[in-house]
């Protein structure tokens, strides 16, 4: 009985190897293929959620397929509607359009491309062991896109035109998010608000508080600079306002005659005094 199960687990086992070969050498003939349902397609211009400063962009665009493969029909969408499109038996795998005229504002491009896709996939030993032929759709993803060739609008808005003080505050306004800030006082040089220069405080919506220290006494003239997002910078009208003179002390004159005149008449007095005693000495010793 035992030498029966001996012989029974050794033609098991035996079995086993045996499919076990077949198989590992059947995966290797045969390995598994996974036919794509679309291609890729790709838009690499304009890039996605950037903002242009140029009503001209270059719209370029790619399907990712072997190099046996062709591409048979091209249409691209520029918000929605339908821009350009292509056929034929043999297309460019890669497209650039010109974009032009643009209106500012947010823009969005789709593109589809329809190709024969063909494969042949090899075994490391290059036999053959599939060929896939099938007729695929690509859609890209919707590139959002943003066009603004508009400057920013800056300007400064004050409550008075005459400060007392040197520190001098002034209000503006900003139509639009901004990169930099850059203000030039007297017809000088364009400098950047940092806080090493100038204190600001954005105030919400676009509104800002420039604090400039230390003018000196007199007339001035303040513009402000703004670049946007897209690159375009803009300037407010100039600003003329005055830091006031500072008042001189005045020297106060006391026209009140009461030490002098007191004074005087005390010494007149004296001397009428003393006169008049020597005039009644002298008098007396002649007789």
């Amino acid at each position: 009985m035992k030498r029966v199960f001996s012989v029974a687990m050794i033609l098991a086992l035996s079995v086993t190897a045996l499919a076990a070969t077949l198989f590992t050498d059947y995966a290797r003939a045969n390995p598994i293929v996974h036919d794509p349902e679309t291609v890729s397609t790709y838009v690499q211009s304009p890039t996605k959620n950037k903002v242009y400063n140029t009503t001209n962009i270059p719209l370029k665009f790619y399907v990712d397929i072997p190099a046996e493969s062709k591409v048979l029909s091209v249409r691209y969408w520029l918000d929605g509607q339908l821009l350009g499109q292509d056929s034929g038996e043999d297309l460019p795998k890669a497209y650039s359009v010109a974009l032009t005229w643009l209106s500012d504002g947010k823009h969005s491009i789709k593109v589809y491309m329809n190709v024969h896709y063909f494969k042949i996939w090899r075994m490391s030993d290059g036999n053959v062991y599939h060929i896939s032929s099938r007729y695929l759709d690509g859609y890209s993803d919707a590139v959002l896109f943003t066009v603004d060739t508009r400057s920013p609008s800056a300007r400064v808005i004050a409550s008075q035109e005459t400060f007392e003080a040197s520190d001098v505050p002034l209000n503006f306004t900003l139509n639009e998010p901004v990169s930099w800030v850059g203000y030039s006082l007297d017809g000088n040089n364009v400098v950047t608000v940092t806080d090493d220069v100038a204190s600001t405080e954005w105030l919400g919506v676009g509104n800002y508080r420039l604090v400039l220290s230390g003018l000196p006494a007199g007339a001035h003239s303040l513009t402000v600079y703004a670049e946007d997002l897209a690159g375009n910078r803009g300037a407010s009208e100039p600003f003329n306002f005055t830091v006031a003179q500072e008042t001189p002390s005045e020297v106060v004159h006391d026209s009140t005659p009461f030490p002098t005149a007191f004074a005087a008449a005390g010494i007149l007095t004296a001397v009428v005094a003393v006169s008049s005693g020597l005039l009644f000495y002298f008098k007396k010793r002649r007789h």
